[in-house]
């Protein structure tokens, strides 16, 4: 019998580790505190009545070449070596992968980030993911940073649940747009977990949750307001579930994706029980 696939797909920054990836060692780097850096982006967002994400990407071009720094592919290689990551995250592809597979699953991760592309890379988790989309930077031959090559924002993300969907995996595939049955699509949106910590993740969340698949607020214990955000949405219907962003063996985090495994083999068990009936002369 075919195996079921599942797509579990995740935000990075807030959702893996705590704050985003620049709060740590690039602000170091170029020596401006973190609060000074969002409050000018901010401003300057609605200065320019530019997408938050270009704008983001623009100030961090800007701020890195006022302080004449080299700004390079290995420079935002090297921020991301060693993010703080949540409690388990590190074994935790593995144990859900294992998961999956002794109930005849077979479990893919994805990555849809408005973070920088370059930074994940840069983590050893990066490797865990069939498919990372960020936003991310052309460099030249030097690996020096010239322009932004891709911006993903809140809305956009959607974009990437389709592709994943479909089995157009590449950004540059316009086959997305194509129509293809639902019965010919590589993962069915049924079959779909996404996990994120904030507003920025409801177009994802809620299309999935929509299409009966399942999603997950997760949030920072230390942070209160991380802490309500998730109690909102979960409140709001716009997720299935809240977790504290604790991925460790036996952890509620843990419980959930496993009993959403559960559900997704029972439920493919029932189609295929359904379609042995359909095909009875």
């Amino acid at each position: 019998m075919k195996k079921t696939k599942v797509a579990i797909c995740y935000d990075f920054d807030g959702t893996f580790f705590p704050k985003t990836i620049l709060d740590y060692d690039f602000l170091n780097k170029i020596g401006i505190d973190a609060d000074t850096f969002w409050d000018e982006l901010h401003h300057f967002t609605k200065k320019m009545h530019s997408d938050h994400v270009l704008a983001y990407m623009h100030f961090v071009m800007q701020k890195v070449k006022e302080k004449k720094l080299p700004f390079t592919h290995q420079l935002l290689h090297d921020i991301g070596k060693n993010l703080p990551l949540f409690p388990g995250v590190d074994t935790w592809f593995d144990r859900i992968n294992q998961y999956g597979k002794e109930n005849g699953l077979i479990v893919e991760h994805y990555l849809i980030s408005s973070g920088l592309l370059e930074v994940i890379k840069g983590n050893a988790i990066s490797k865990k993911f069939k498919h990372i989309y960020a936003s991310s930077f052309m460099h030249d031959e030097k690996g020096n940073t010239i322009w932004p090559a891709l911006a993903i924002n809140y809305t956009n993300k959607t974009q990437y649940i389709f592709r994943i969907n479909k089995g157009c995996m590449n950004v540059d595939d316009p086959g997305v747009n194509a129509f293809l049955p639902d019965k010919k699509r590589y993962i069915p949106l049924s079959q779909f977990i996404y996990i994120g910590d904030g507003y920025t993740d409801v177009p994802c969340m809620r299309l999935i949750k929509n299409e009966n698949g399942h999603s997950i607020a997760v949030y920072d214990p230390e942070d209160e307001k991380n802490k309500n955000v998730a109690q909102q949405l979960f409140k709001e219907g716009r997720v299935n579930f809240m977790a504290k962003a604790d991925y460790s063996s036996g952890s509620m985090m843990e419980k959930i994706l496993q009993s959403i495994l559960d559900k997704i083999k029972v439920d493919s068990k029932i189609e295929d029980l359904k379609k042995h009936c359909r095909s009875i002369k």
